[in-house]
């Protein structure tokens, strides 16, 4: 029966081309893909005997295109029992590939509240892992995009919480995640809807480029009333994350930009950045 489901549901959405998947905001008729307001009418309904069960640690083989793929076992960088980890976020070091950093949003099992941002490290590989799912520096309200440097820094980008709620915040720690620091990207909007969301962040990592290390941060900026309500906001920090240029809005201009949701930002040759 499930099998059916899904074969009409997957000709259905082939059929319907045009078919808008877009929710409608809670203050106007503008449509968007996943801002959602909280409904606290609502109670959380959430099952209280979940037990993660571990995947078969086995070396698979593949064949692709004539030539043998080797897929090692799923690794849990921090197993736990009583916390959630969803929505990871992994980069390796640029010129010593034994140092990973990851992270992911993070709550207390069963959900009572959210931690934010966990953080993850290994510097031998992956062989020995260590982190926090209830982040060192402070909660937060989670989206998590990290990025190593070629200094070793490790930087992680997050929805704020606290006095800049709302906002856009980074912690960054320059001894492999021992101690962090915690700054502002971008400042909270004032209204009681709005939102700095949909972030993500990249670090310049061209050995000799003029840029080498400058942080680059971007997200949507969901704020009524505004011009960039709906559009994309970029800036960039050439201190380590410590201070952070002026917005700049480069999808403001474009049609239709209340879709500008989910960017990527990267960096290539002759110093560009794409988002």
């Amino acid at each position: 029966m499930r099998k059916q489901f899904l074969t009409v549901l997957i000709l259905f959405l082939v059929l319907i081309p045009e078919f808008n998947f877009a929710q409608t905001k809670d203050d106007n008729s503008k449509p968007f893909w996943s801002k959602i307001s909280k409904d606290n009418t609502k109670l959380l309904e959430v099952p209280t005997d979940y037990i993660y069960t571990p995947a078969p640690q086995v070396i698979r083989k593949y064949s692709v295109f004539g030539t043998e793929a080797v897929v090692y076992p799923n690794v849990r960088p921090k197993p736990t029992t009583n916390t959630t980890q969803s929505e990871m976020s992994i980069d390796i070091h640029p010129t010593n590939p034994d140092i990973i950093f990851g992270s992911a949003n993070a709550t207390p099992w069963p959900v009572a509240g959210i931690y934010g941002t966990g953080v993850y490290f290994t510097t031998n590989g992956g062989t020995n892992w260590t982190g926090y799912d209830n982040p060192p520096f402070g909660t937060n309200s989670g989206d998590p995009a990290g990025a190593i440097g070629t200094n070793g820094n490790f930087y992680i980008g997050f929805i704020d919480a606290g006095s800049n709620d709302g906002g856009q915040g980074v912690a960054v720690s320059t001894n492999n995640g021992t101690t962090w620091s915690r700054y502002v990207v971008g400042a909270a909007p004032s209204g009681y809807n709005d939102l700095l969301d949909k972030n993500h962040l990249w670090v310049d990592k061209k050995v000799g480029s003029p840029y080498e290390n400058r942080v680059y941060a971007a997200w949507t900026d969901f704020v009524s009333g505004s011009a960039n309500d709906y559009c994309i906001a970029f800036k960039y920090s050439t201190n380590n994350g410590q201070t952070w240029s002026a917005q700049k809005n480069p999808s403001v201009a474009l049609t239709g930009s209340y879709l500008d949701q989910g960017v990527n930002i990267n960096t290539g040759p002759n110093e560009r950045v794409a988002q």
